[in-house]
């Protein structure tokens, strides 16, 4: 496919992108801090069973995709005993964080445009511009925090809101 002239994507809209994203993993992580470790731990028949299992889901794919972008090298999946709780959980994904946003801030525009090869986990492969790959990992950490609302609903806690419209709000606002 001819990728050439097919969307304009700004860098500074890909920037904001990845300060939602970080923004909306941070307040996930802050209500899962709320649960006890048997909730955290639960198998609740969701796709990556349990709030931790889809945490470590949303962190490992963060993780995956540096190493697509040669960034870091895939540290491999997450099991479920090297986070056994929050505290742990968010430490490690400290750093996946880190040279995520070190990786974004250092792009230049023609970067965007610069197609990567990869193979996904199926061992399929493909080949697309950086910036529709960086809009999917933001993408795909959407989908799973709307899951992660979910589970909390069924834990009994109440989610906060991390649609992009409410990061916007708070940053609007200063905070």
């Amino acid at each position: 496919m001819q990728w050439e002239g097919w969307v304009t994507v700004e860098l500074d809209w890909i920037r904001t992108l990845y300060e939602y994203n970080e923004w909306a993993n941070r307040r996930v992580l802050s209500v899962a801090r709320l649960l006890d470790p048997e909730a955290f731990t639960r198998d609740l028949g969701s796709s990556y069973r349990s709030v931790q299992g889809t945490l470590r889901h949303i962190m490992d794919i963060e993780a995956l995709w540096l190493s697509r972008w040669k960034v870091a090298e895939f540290p491999g999946w997450t099991r479920a005993a090297d986070v056994p709780d929050v505290t742990t959980l968010e430490a490690r994904w400290e750093g996946v964080a880190r040279r995520l946003q070190a990786f974004v801030a250092g792009l230049t525009p023609a970067d965007l445009g610069r197609i990567v090869a990869y193979t996904d986990t199926r061992g399929m492969a493909f080949e697309h511009p950086l910036w529709v790959q960086l809009i999917n990992l933001v993408n795909h950490g959407t989908h799973h925090r709307g899951q992660l609302a979910t589970l909390f609903r069924q834990l009994g806690v109440e989610p906060l809101q991390n649609d992009l419209v409410y990061f916007h709000a708070e940053r609007a606002a200063g905070r």
